[in-house]
């Protein structure tokens, strides 16, 4: 996922003021702990619990990210186009 594709989610993600996406320079730093250390099975909620506290966003955050990064069982990381 390049990092302009995922400004323009976060742009318009306006579902809910507590269920939005984080911000970019966090959803970076979490794409890209996921992308090299896990698959989409070894996520559990604990885990997703742990990374919500670790950044200080909330869970909702947290699974909507990781749906979002989510493709053929691993998750992309968030990359410059350049």
């Amino acid at each position: 996922m390049l990092y302009e594709e995922y400004q323009l989610m976060y742009r318009n993600d306006h579902t809910d003021k507590y269920h939005h996406l984080p911000p970019i320079d966090i959803a970076i730093k979490i794409s890209k702990t996921l992308h090299q250390r896990f698959s989409v099975s070894d996520l559990t909620q604990g885990l997703k619990h742990r990374i919500a506290d670790k950044y200080d966003i909330t869970d909702a955050s947290v699974h909507k990210l990781t749906n979002l990064l989510e493709e053929d069982f691993q998750y992309q990381e968030i990359t410059s186009s350049k």
